[in-house]
């Protein structure tokens, strides 16, 4: 849980928000966190899930951003290029591109919108995120995603 309360510090200081940090509720697998971003005075909401991987992953945040629903990989290992496409899958079903920012060590990875629908249905998500020379398959549980995703969704459009 350290790693988590590290994560969503750097998160939240991204949205300028302040350190008021609190646990609001547990949704299965997932931790529903919240502050007031100190610019608008609205909730930053993020929701935040314990995963497993090959490699470095061991939490991911789900927050807003200007391009929408994205989850937070951190990674141990830069990229030269700002960006990549990496492929997911539902429940091992067929594999859909996700597109992936890069910013320092973490990678942004947005959720497709036409995905969202399955996902809330699924079991686990499974990225596989790119390193320089290796790849890391990260899953992450979707027990409990739908109600963090019904929390944070609506405030997306207002906070960003």
């Amino acid at each position: 849980m350290r790693t988590a309360f590290f994560l969503l510090s750097i998160t939240l200081t991204a949205f300028q928000a302040n350190a008021a940090l609190e646990l609001k509720d547990e949704y299965e697998a997932w931790s529903h966190y919240e502050s007031q971003d100190v610019t608008t005075g609205k909730p930053v909401i993020i929701g935040v899930a314990d995963a497993k991987s090959d490699g470095d992953v061991d939490t991911v945040a789900l927050r807003c951003t200007y391009e929408g629903v994205n989850l937070l990989f951190f990674k141990s290992m830069k990229r030269e290029e700002p960006g990549y496409q990496a492929k997911a899958s539902i429940d091992n079903g067929d594999a859909f591109n996700v597109d992936v920012w890069v910013k320092g060590s973490t990678h942004w990875a947005t959720m497709p919108e036409k995905q969202i629908e399955t996902a809330v249905k699924g079991e686990k998500l499974i990225v596989t995120l790119q390193g320089t020379s290796d790849k890391e398959q990260v899953t992450v549980s979707l027990n409990g995603f739908e109600k963090m995703y019904q929390v944070l969704a609506p405030t997306c459009k207002e906070n960003v």
